[in-house]
């Protein structure tokens, strides 16, 4: 309104007031003005009403504000969850997946894509994600996935996947299918992990069972053979020594009797062999000569290798020990010499050359050198050569794990392998191994057995195999001793403890009463006879056997052995003490 001319009357209090208004003239105005007094006239009311909205509208806002807050805190939550699931899927090598039924799509979550083989991407056709499985693999994860949308029960497999780089994972899925309104599949949603640690653990402790069990068999092997070559060794000697005085025979056979013996012999070094590869103190280290587990590997290897290439040794003089295991050793150098045959193109055994070296480096340390001049490796392959499960061998010939191994024995005892090839050339294979420290010298008075005497010495042989027993009787006896015999344990101790005997040949196994067994009863009844004992074992011991002869002063001679080995063990035992 246009001013209006304003006056309080007397008689006015704090909440009522009369006013006089002098309005302007005009009609519209007058209109107006008169809205104006309604309005002031409930302005008290619409004070108070203000007031109170106001107080709700505060209070309202700070129920928002809180709201707002909360909502905050748990964005916040949310997204600190998040990273911690994120961190939690990184980690373990685990996706999130859903799949959708009616599009055929695939949603994976972030970093799922190439666990899977397809980096990058979260969002493709399921078509996509049957091309990244091992063909091998495919119709069986295909017929899962089929039979559970059909039935819409749970989903569990685990499958081969074919990285970006060519090697192959292990993904293990795991999900449920979600079904609609009507009955019919939706969706499908789980979650996939990454197996391939878990997977190279469960194969190198079934390929560790492989070995317990061939070991063991090897053992048992060995020991089967150890004892018929034990006396026909003895035998030949005895035929020999039989022979001499008849000349005319000796010119005869003397050449079939060295033939037999050359025989014998390598066929102790093939059980010689057996025996190193078998032995089940697989982490127990010693000190090594490279040169003796080399010879080891090549005998066991010679049978794979011979007839598809030539092999030829280079043993350096200066090459320093190691300390290391001869069987976890060995196993590399004999996985390395017949994987240098399977690199041979196909040509004749004679052009196809394998050289192993022994060599010192300039550094110290002790060198093997497997070379061969196969096709080579190639230079997209050169970096993969040690990851597990990679091969370039046809399916079912090749597991993937010989190099990883290798470089896992190697890795423990210190060393490296180190590779250089050409394609075309051949490649080298250099197994390289830190030098042991000196050993500690040893008592002048160990170096050399004290002389033998047979003219009053009696020998007690125990075994309860019949032709092992009697052919050492006979080879001793021809030599001058007097020996005596017994078939089994319990005749043998009752004999040991008349005491009427210079040296004790005991069989460490026998099915009554073992050289364990044996040697306990004689420490508990004459303890002064037990130094004469001398314990003899084909292989195949027990971890109760292979514990007792670990202790000082047990005396052991592995079957078969040479006549200077049974003489030389017979003299320490008759040695004053």
């Amino acid at each position: 309104l246009p001013p209006a001319g304003i006056r309080i009357l007397e008689g006015g209090t704090t909440h009522r007031a009369t006013y006089a208004l002098t309005l302007p003239r005009e009609r519209t105005l007058f209109a107006r003005a008169r809205r104006v007094v309604s309005v002031v006239s409930g302005a008290t009311a619409a004070l108070d009403e203000l007031e109170r909205q106001a107080d709700e509208i505060a209070a309202k806002n700070a129920a928002v504000e809180r709201q707002l807050a909360e909502t905050a805190r748990a964005a916040a939550t949310v997204r600190e969850r998040d990273e911690w699931l994120g961190l939690a899927l990184d980690a373990g090598r685990v996706g999130i997946w859903r799949f959708d039924a009616a599009t055929g799509r695939l949603r994976l979550s972030d970093g799922l894509g190439p666990l899977l083989g397809l980096p990058g991407q979260t969002d493709i056709d399921v078509m996509a994600w049957t091309a990244s499985i091992y063909p091998e693999d495919q119709p069986h994860i295909a017929a899962i996935m089929r039979a559970a949308l059909a039935a819409g029960g749970p989903i569990e497999a685990e499958y081969r996947a074919v990285r970006p780089s060519g090697e192959l994972g292990w993904v293990q899925i795991k999900g449920r299918v979600v079904v609609d309104r009507a009955g019919g599949p939706s969706y499908a949603i789980g979650s996939a992990v990454d197996t391939t640690a878990n997977k190279l653990v469960e194969t190198r402790l079934r390929f560790a069972d492989r070995l317990i069990a061939a070991g063991t068999l090897a053992a048992g092997v060995a020991h089967e053979i150890n004892n018929p070559l034990s006396y026909v060794l003895s035998s030949l000697e005895l035929v020999r020594r039989r022979i001499q005085d008849q000349p005319r025979l000796a010119a005869l056979v003397d050449d079939d009797l060295a033939d037999m013996a050359d025989g014998l012999a390598r066929i102790r070094e093939v059980v010689a062999g057996l025996g190193t590869f078998a032995r089940p103190e697989a982490d127990t280290v010693m000190r090594i000569a490279p040169r003796d587990v080399c010879a080891a590997a090549l005998r066991i290897a010679s049978a794979s290798v011979r007839h598809n290439a030539t092999v030829s040794t280079i043993y350096a003089d200066d090459v320093p020990a190691v300390i290391g295991n001869p069987s976890r050793l060995g196993q590399v150098l004999v996985n390395l010499i017949v994987n240098a045959s399977h690199a041979m193109p196909e040509r004749p055994a004679s052009r196809n050359r394998i050289e192993v070296h022994v060599h010192r480096l300039p550094s110290g340390e002790a060198a093997i050198a497997v070379r061969d001049n196969g096709t080579g490796i190639a230079d997209d392959v050169l970096p993969r050569l040690f990851d597990p499960f990679f091969t370039t061998k046809p399916t079912g010939t090749g597991t993937g794990l010989g190099l990883a191994v290798c470089q896992g024995i190697v890795s423990s005892l210190q060393g490296r392998i180190d590779v250089t090839t050409q394609v075309g050339v051949g490649t080298t294979f250099t197994v390289v191994l830190p030098p042991a420290g000196e050993p500690a010298a040893r008592a002048a008075s160990t170096t050399a057995p004290p002389p033998v005497t047979t003219a009053t010495q009696r020998v007690l042989v125990i075994d309860d195999e019949p032709l092992v027993r009697r052919s050492i009787s006979a080879l001793l006896d021809a030599h001058g001793f007097a020996v005596t015999e017994a078939a089994s344990g319990p005749d043998g101790l009752a004999r040991v403890l008349t005491g009427e005997h210079d040296v004790v040949l005991c069989d460490l196994m026998m099915p009554d009463l073992d050289g364990v067994a044996l040697h306990a009863a004689v420490l508990a009844e004459r303890p002064e006879l037990a130094r004469r004992i001398v314990f003899i074992s084909g292989g195949a011991v027990s971890d109760r056997a292979r514990a007792f002869v670990r202790q000082a002063g047990v005396r052991l001679l592995p079957k078969p052995f040479a006549l200077e080995q049974l003489l030389s063990e017979i003299a320490r035992a008759t040695a004053p003490a």
